[in-house]
């Protein structure tokens, strides 16, 4: 069975499914959707929205408010928002970009990837790599098996750690960093204090580039660290 609604503009949104999609499109707000089974689309909010799957994709592409999403089993799309974004999956990718206020990700099993956040990015993975880039924000990124990569577009303070993996770190084109990265296993390669140009290798890297700032400290058990 399928049910379509057709409502004004300045309508606020309820919905629950134990079986099927939900789509909810051009809408004032707020929405609260939970799906027990089936793919879940919101588009176009103007307010704050909140959906919850326990097993199907999540998608929500632009709000004007906060968006909390969580999903048990399946993927997470989140695009275009203006206020905060919580994201949360047991298992499945989750992708999240064009945020004007701060990113929250947490998955047990998936990869995560954000991009363009202008608040602070908090991100956890227990199983799987970590991408966040065009950040103007300081960053938390935690993994316990997987990659690391991270961009700034603003110098803010950075934390990355993985007990196996890879980080990669491309500092702000302009301003100034405090750097402590180590490595127990792996090299540690990034500039030195008397310019760009220059690049150490070591297995831990203390330095102050450009007269100092934010703190960029970063810690890996077993892989290689890059600092650009």
């Amino acid at each position: 069975m399928r049910l379509e609604i057709t409502t004004p503009r300045t309508t606020q949104i309820q919905a629950q499914t134990d079986s099927g999609s939900i789509q909810v499109d051009g809408v004032d707000g707020p929405v609260n959707t939970d799906a027990s089974s089936g793919r879940t689309e919101i588009r176009n909010v103007a307010s704050e929205v909140k959906a919850a799957s326990h097993s199907g994709g999540l998608i929500i592409r632009g709000a004007g408010g906060s968006v909390s999403a969580r999903n048990e089993s399946g993927a997470i799309q989140i695009v275009s928002v203006k206020g905060t974004v919580e994201a949360q999956t047991t298992s499945g990718r989750t992708e999240i970009s064009d945020v004007s206020g701060e990113v929250r990700s947490m998955t047990h099993s998936g990869s995560i990837s954000i991009d363009n956040a202008k608040g602070a990015v908090t991100a956890h993975n227990a199983s799987g790599s970590i991408n966040a880039f065009q950040l103007a924000g300081s960053v938390y990124a935690e993994t316990k098996s997987g990659a690391i990569r991270i961009a700034q577009t603003t110098p803010a303070p950075i934390r990355a750690l993985t007990d196996s993996g890879s980080i990669q770190v491309e500092l702000a084109s302009r301003g100034g960093y405090s750097i402590d990265a180590q490595s127990d296993s792996g090299k540690v390669s990034g500039p030195v204090s008397d310019g760009f140009n220059q690049i150490a290798e070591t297995h831990r890297l203390k330095e102050q580039i450009g007269g100092g700032g934010p703190l960029v400290d970063l810690d890996t058990h077993s892989s290689k660290i890059s600092i650009n």
